[in-house]
């Protein structure tokens, strides 16, 4: 048995399929459940399944795109009934009648039963015991079982018309300005969702500008620099990202190498359709070293951490490109012949990822 694909409806009467996370018509709805698929239906601002109102309205739709007129003498007769209601009416004629079968069958049968009725004559009909009157009266029911059979049919297009009238004075409703904002913030953040995809691994690059911050400031020169990246997708809200970056900075005589292995949480809590801003932050590895008139510091392997934000851009399910500013602060390096190795940095980048 095939899934029940569920169907929001919002205010301003459109439908998402959220199986597809896309906006769907009537004709599309109609074309799910041609191919055997079962639907729900259900209003996105009071939760109600409304499949019942939706197939009416469908059927409406397309009896509305015919190109044949109806029976207006037929409904006429619904109309001044004494149920007052089409289900009523249209019961009872199944009651009355005993229907339960198509009206194929039914035309069939009246036209075999006028056929094998003859014209008999008045003198053999008054002198005759052997007339048959069986078939006179099985033409009469089933000429009266195919109009029921119109009837029903047109109830279902009464019915249809009747609920669409009510939909339509209701429009009204549908064009308020506030209701529309929320429509568009959940339909984004529904599409969002389904772009992104978990347990996903990335791989990229990013290049940009390491700003010098404290006293390395004054021992090397911001330089342009390069970094490597791995991510990894742990849910729709939090990637794990680890960067390896390492640059060579100088200034007047002075020196300042940095490495470091950064590993760092990336929280995002909102998307704005591709657009995904994020903050991140986490621990690192680092060796920072400075060199002063020749005399270099010892190479030491110091913790710290880092902190920062940026924004993602999703150009497809495959990559991803964006901006980040991360600053990363090593512990002090405590050096034996020279002096300590303090101070952080800056690195804003340009960055894009590939994901597998």
């Amino acid at each position: 048995m095939k899934d029940v694909r569920t169907i929001k409806r919002y205010q301003n009467r459109k439908l998402y399929d959220t199986f597809q996370s896309c906006y769907v018509t009537l004709e599309e709805i109609a074309q799910i459940i041609r191919e055997g698929n079962e639907i729900q239906v259900i209003d996105n601002k009071t939760k109600n399944d409304i499949t019942y109102m939706t197939q009416i309205q469908l059927l409406f739709d397309q009896e509305r795109k015919s190109l044949k007129p109806g029976d207006t003498e037929l409904l006429k007769r619904v109309i001044r009934s004494e149920e007052g209601t089409l289900t009523g009416y249209i019961k009872g004629l199944e009651k009355e009648m005993g229907l339960d079968f198509p009206t194929s069958i039914v035309n069939n049968e009246v036209a075999a039963s006028e056929e094998k009725t003859e014209e008999v004559p008045a003198a053999a009909f008054l002198n005759s015991n052997s007339v048959n009157l069986s078939s006179v009266e099985t033409s009469t029911t089933l000429n009266q079982k195919r109009d029921a059979y119109m009837t029903f049919n047109l109830m279902s297009k009464l019915m249809a018309f009747m609920v669409m009238s009510f939909l339509v004075s209701t429009n009204s409703l549908a064009k308020d300005k506030n209701e529309d904002k929320e429509l568009e913030k959940e339909a984004s953040a529904a599409v969002s969702a389904a772009r992104r995809e978990v347990n996903k691994h990335g791989i990229g690059v990013g290049l940009g500008q390491t700003f010098l911050l404290g006293s390395l400031q004054s021992k090397g020169d911001s330089q342009i620099t390069g970094e490597i990246f791995y991510s990894y997708t742990a849910s729709y809200s939090f990637d794990l990202l680890v960067n390896l970056h390492s640059s060579h900075h100088s200034y007047q005589g002075k020196d300042v190498w940095l490495k470091g292995l950064a590993f760092s949480i990336k929280a995002r809590s909102y998307e704005f359709d591709a657009f995904s801003p994020y903050v991140i932050g986490g621990l690192g590895f680092y060796e920072p070293r400075i060199a002063k008139d020749g005399v270099q510091s010892e190479k030491k392997t110091t913790f710290g951490f880092n902190a920062g934000g940026g924004v993602d851009l999703r150009l497809n399910r495959r990559v991803v490109i964006g901006i980040l500013g991360q600053y990363h602060n090593p512990f002090d390096v405590k050096q034996d012949e020279t002096e300590d190795v303090k101070g952080s940095y800056f690195k804003l980048l340009l960055t894009s990822m590939y994901l597998f």
